[in-house]
């Protein structure tokens, strides 16, 4: 299996928890590569905008395609519908709400919380447009949905996710 996962979140100045997480997968992957054996190993790819050189993210393990957009003008294309993933892979996992559109491979999307939803205050109005109007993508685009918490689970699919796409890992 070739999964291409979306690794924009790390090439922002402070990567964030999303970053972390994406760290901590990456790590997670290897160490069941390790266990597991050649035979069961899924060849991930990582995928971001254009980056500086050398490449901080090339040294992270995964070969690394990249975007000849800079992140803020790829994550706007995305956020259009437009500047698909790279095609010849099985599938591709966002780890966060800004996720591509693909063309015919399934699109596994991770949401961590729907926070802005229980506390919007806490949002700038900018910030809560583009957090619903990116669940809204997310929920049209993707096959399944990967989540933290039964809470989340819950959530989710009290926001139109079909309870058979959303698995809490």
């Amino acid at each position: 299996m070739r999964v291409l996962l979306v690794a924009e979140q790390l090439r922002r100045r402070v990567p964030g928890g999303i970053g972390t997480y994406v760290r901590g997968l990456l790590m997670g992957l290897s160490q069941l590569e390790a266990a597991a054996g050649p035979d069961h190993r899924a060849e991930v790819t990582l995928w971001a905008s254009r980056g500086g050189r050398p490449d901080p993210l090339a040294g992270l393990g995964p070969s690394l395609v990249t975007s000849r957009l800079p992140g803020p003008a790829l994550t706007r294309a995305w956020d259009l519908g437009r500047c698909p993933a790279p095609s010849g892979f099985s599938a591709v996992h966002a780890p966060s709400l800004a996720a591509p559109p693909t063309r015919s491979v399934p699109l596994v999307v991770t949401v961590h919380d729907l926070a802005w939803r229980r506390l919007p205050d806490a949002f700038p109005g900018r910030g809560l447009r583009w957090h619903e109007a990116a669940l809204a993508r997310v929920l049209a685009r993707a096959r399944f949905f990967v989540v933290p918490s039964r809470a989340v689970a819950d959530a989710l699919v009290g926001a139109g996710a079909p309870t058979d796409r959303v698995e809490v890992v």
